[in-house]
């Protein structure tokens, strides 16, 4: 077996607990953003 990490628990693909995870996620244009209007 190979070491395991304690930051991570073992999960694979896991992040370490100290890093933030930032997601964006993004919308579609609306015709108020191609306007340039805020909302």
């Amino acid at each position: 077996c190979a070491p395991v990490d304690d930051e991570t628990d073992g999960e694979v693909g896991a992040i370490p607990s100290n890093v933030t995870e930032i997601v964006v996620i993004r919308h579609g244009e609306t015709t108020w953003n191609a306007c340039g209007r805020i909302q």
